[in-house]
């Protein structure tokens, strides 16, 4: 058998490199400027939710929200995190977070007896029994079923693309740790329980109680065992690990994360918490929320900083109340300039 001439051989190596270029060449994605991210985690926030609206209409129009399969949060985050695991639309959503308004939950009989009693009893000041019916209606306008598990939403994720695998975080107060809710650690469990645990902040709505394995005890029998369930936000008010395995960043996870301005400020120098000038109760108070939040957060702020959209809180404190129109406005503006930014 004849030798192939050394003219034939390049031309076979310059097929061969042509072939295996095409091939890398079309195996990126049609986006190949960033990543495609499959997660997204939301900090919790109290009141100013509707920033994570701005910032998701901005991401939907840069196309990336298409490959996104699992969602969590905390809290607020917790609420905006169903949102869009249940598959509303960007637009629906900023008309939830729009009107959303906290004091529309306070419910018990008999504000200063009555809380008492509940604070006895449940840990809380409200019953939280609206805040519960609130997210039933969430749950229901989107699959029909108030007691969907997070098998169920599993399951419909696997059929229908618009529905992703939702994880939520609570605290443990009786085994002092923090939780994680999902189709993988809760498979049984109901959306909207997790949900309310996640929004059930400390001393102002009632408490969850659960038994060891996870069924709700409601009004607990004289000598009954049971564990203590609330807000996910004393343990890790921003759960950017969530999807991340064995400590190792997962590049493919986008986080969004309320920031005071100063702090905004202080993070473009340097790593650290940011001064919070102390004049009057109101600061003081805030503070004190900030200090605890801030150091809950950052473990480990090199590894945060390239997969966080960090959204200014314009001013705007996460106290309890109705925001007035043209701070709902600032915030969702805020939450658009923030991720407009980051994708630059």
């Amino acid at each position: 058998m004849r030798g192939i001439p050394q003219n034939g051989w390049r031309c076979l190596r310059y097929l061969f490199v042509l072939s295996l270029s095409f091939s890398v060449s079309t195996a990126l994605p049609a986006d190949s400027d960033s990543l495609r991210y499959k997660n997204i985690v939301f900090e919790g926030g109290g009141v100013r939710g509707i920033a994570y609206a701005g910032a998701l209409t901005v991401l939907e129009n840069r196309g990336k929200l298409r490959a996104v399969e699992r969602v969590g949060g905390t809290s607020v985050g917790a609420i905006t995190a169903l949102l869009l695991a249940l598959g509303y639309t960007t637009a629906e959503m900023k008309a939830i977070l729009t009107d959303l308004n906290i004091q529309q939950f306070n419910d018990g009989r008999g504000f200063f007896i009555g809380g008492f009693h509940r604070m006895a009893r449940r840990y809380g000041w409200y019953r939280g029994e609206r805040l519960e019916k609130w997210i039933d209606m969430l749950i229901v306008r989107k699959t029909g079923n108030a007691a969907l598990t997070f098998a169920d939403l599993h399951q419909r994720h696997r059929q229908q693309p618009a529905f992703k695998d939702l994880y939520v975080t609570g605290t443990n107060l009786t085994t002092q740790k923090g939780v994680v809710f999902s189709h993988e650690h809760t498979p049984t469990m109901t959306l909207k329980t997790t949900v309310r645990i996640s929004l059930s902040v400390p001393m102002y709505f009632g408490a969850v109680f659960m038994d060891a394995d996870n069924r709700i005890v409601p009004k607990p029998k004289k000598g009954q065992a049971y564990q203590v369930l609330v807000d996910g936000g004393l343990t890790a008010n921003y759960p950017l690990d969530l999807f991340d395995t064995n400590e190792q960043p997962n590049p493919e996870t986008l986080g969004l994360k309320l920031e005071r301005p100063e702090q905004l400020q202080h993070r473009a120098v340097t790593d650290g918490v940011a001064p919070y000038p102390i004049r009057n109760v109101g600061e003081y108070v805030g503070a004190f929320y900030n200090y605890i939040i801030e150091n809950l957060n950052d473990k480990r702020p090199a590894l945060e900083k390239e997969r966080t959209v960090y959204i200014s809180t314009a001013g705007i404190t996460p106290r309890v109340r109705r925001m007035r129109t043209d701070q709902t406005r600032q915030l969702y503006e805020s939450g658009e300039r923030a991720a407009t930014a980051f994708l630059k």
